[in-house]
């Protein structure tokens, strides 16, 4: 039996009353990825390795490369386009960026994730061998019910090894997120400093369309006659940045590890979960194209492995978003009635995973601790495309240039499903 019809056979086994299906993807019957689908979504890794890819940036992780995602009964999430320094970048990679000083003179210099390139005399860089990643598929979980797909590297095209290893590890299960572990071992003498990010690309051409996103930032404010330091999550209109821009580490929140992008074609949604601090989050636009993206910091000693991980959620219908977690996206909006001075509150949850019969209880305090509000609504299904929206009329008593603490907790079947809290500030 030829390697084709084993492998062949291996998804067809792995498919067999899976949610989650996998297919291989050729270009002019050549291998080039994996299609990958659920109920929600599906999307195309691929490993672009041949050198005439080499103008699409050359600081990219060829393993693991998200070429789309499109959500069911929907367009494609992800765009194309050159960024401000003219570099070509597309779909969903990763940089990894080795923290090293190139010593004069160096001819040659191996980037880890890509491969092998020469500096001229200008100190530019040329790739001109990307190192070949091989792939595997595996089911994985306590009951096996999520899909892993591979790509590690460990030598050149010759067969040689390398100094290193990495893997990139892309985990697929029923819901809207997506796992993206990686994994790097130093096998040389002297220690590695690099830093890693997630770097998606989002079209921008479309003239009807509003994109915004969310990164939690330090601010500070006056309210009711003092200066308070909080966090801000309310959502910032691409259009209301320059050309590029960076959240420096000092005012990132250390606590909220996420960021958020929304105002998509048919309201797509897209947000990413780090489990290690940010160092920092850049965002960057053109005329047909933007991104934000943060970056971790890591170091592998000799002979040390060392990991990091991404969660990246998808959906739509979420017209604002204030919080992220791996259940889900929470977004709330206060506005004042047409009449009157009273403030309603439009809250919205969208859940990874279908969700039948969640109770929602809702508490809000005054900044001194008194119970203002307390309500109750049952839900009647939600998922990554229908998220939950509840318009909730608050009381006489919350006043502008006041603050107030809501706090939601969602329950399933008696059990806790999730807990935020967000402070409000009435205008």
């Amino acid at each position: 039996m030829n390697k084709f019809l084993i492998f062949l056979f291996l998804l067809v086994s792995l498919q067999a009353g899976a949610t989650v299906k996998v297919e291989k993807v050729y270009l002019e019957k050549k291998f080039a990825g994996y299609l990958i689908s659920n109920k929600f979504f599906k999307t195309i890794l691929i490993t672009p390795n041949n050198l005439k890819s080499n103008h699409y940036a050359t600081d990219i992780v060829r393993g693991g490369w998200f070429k789309s995602i499109v959500l069911k009964n929907s367009v494609e999430l992800l765009g194309e386009g050159a960024t401000p320094k003219g570099v070509i970048r597309y779909g969903l990679a990763q940089i990894f960026e080795p923290l090293v000083e190139i010593p004069k003179g160096q001819k040659e210099l191996i980037l880890p994730g890509v491969g092998r390139g020469t500096i001229d005399d200008k100190a530019a860089l040329r790739i001109t061998e990307f190192f070949p990643w091989r792939s595997s598929v595996n089911k994985v979980g306590e009951n096996k019910e999520k899909l892993m797909v591979s790509f590690l590297q460990d030598c050149d095209n010759s067969k040689k090894e390398l100094n290193y290893k990495m893997r990139i590890d892309c985990i697929f299960s029923d819901t809207s997120l997506v796992e993206i572990k990686g994994v790097f071992f130093n096998l040389s003498d002297k220690t590695l400093k690099a830093r890693v990010s997630p770097t998606a690309v989002f079209n921008n051409s479309n003239s009807n369309l509003k994109p915004w996103i969310v990164v939690p930032y330090q601010q500070s404010r006056t309210v009711n006659k003092k200066r308070i330091t909080y966090i801000d999550c309310e959502p910032i209109p691409i259009k209301d940045f320059h050309n590029y821009y960076e959240f420096t580490n000092n005012r990132l929140s250390k606590a909220k590890r996420w960021i958020a992008i929304g105002g998509l074609k048919q309201e797509g949604v897209f947000s990413f979960i780090s489990k290690a601090v940010f160092e920092k989050v850049v965002f960057w636009k053109t005329d047909n194209c933007f991104s934000v993206f943060p970056y971790v910091n890591l170091e592998a000693k000799p002979k040390e492995r060392v990991e990091w991980t991404w969660k990246l959620i998808v959906g739509r219908g979420m017209k604002t978003i204030n919080n992220v977690t791996d259940k889900g996206l929470f977004g709330l909006k206060l506005r004042k009635y047409s009449h009157g001075k009273r403030y309603k509150c439009d809250m919205q949850f969208m859940p990874i995973a279908s969700t039948e019969g969640a109770v929602m209880d809702i508490l809000l305090k005054s900044s001194r601790g008194h119970i203002l509000l307390t309500k109750s609504y049952e839900t009647f299904g939600m998922s990554p495309l229908k998220p939950e929206s509840i318009t909730m009329k608050l009381s006489k008593k919350v006043k502008p240039n006041n603050r107030y603490l809501l706090k939601v907790d969602i329950f399933k079947d008696d059990d806790a499903f999730l807990t935020m809290e967000q402070w409000l500030f009435p205008e």
